[in-house]
């Protein structure tokens, strides 16, 4: 889903690629990609560690960042940082359901529980505007969001 998000011929920094570099395979023709991860999972992979406030240098038409914000301890300075390398950012999140408990979405290493209006409020402070969303509504445990943003003229 977030593949249909970038335009054909985009540079696209995948920020927590992942072990399979999954979104390579799924973006449109004659996009240049680029992973990043804090595991070097292939020679290509640029080592970052969001944390620690690492960022890749250059500049990307679009930044990916999937099952990723719920991990890190400063998720704003984050954002800020892909605002300065990217015009489009493409994000997702998986937010608490009422019923959800904080203990339980801890057991997975998540440390952040935005709702839907605290993680919008988020992405404006860190200077996106939301264009687009999608939103998986057939997940019973979770509700799982993705945004498309630009940045803030």
């Amino acid at each position: 889903t977030a593949a249909q998000f970038v335009p054909a011929g985009a540079s696209v920094l995948d920020l927590g690629c992942g072990p399979r570099q999954a979104l390579r395979a799924l973006l449109p023709a004659g996009c240049r990609y680029s992973p990043a991860d804090m595991t070097k999972w292939s020679d290509e992979t640029i080592l970052v560690d969001l944390d620690k406030a690492e960022y890749p240098l250059g500049q990307y038409d679009v930044t990916v960042i999937l099952g990723v914000l719920c991990y890190l301890r400063d998720p704003a300075r984050v954002l800020r940082q892909v605002a300065a390398h990217s015009k489009t950012l493409i994000v997702s999140f998986t937010h608490p359901r009422l019923w959800e408990s904080r203990k339980r979405r801890e057991r997975r290493g998540w440390i952040n529980h935005y709702r839907y209006s605290e993680l919008r409020h988020l992405l404006k402070g860190a200077g996106w505007n939301v264009v687009a969303e999608h939103r998986n509504a057939h997940s019973h445990r979770h509700r799982t969001v993705i945004y498309r943003a630009e940045v803030s003229v």
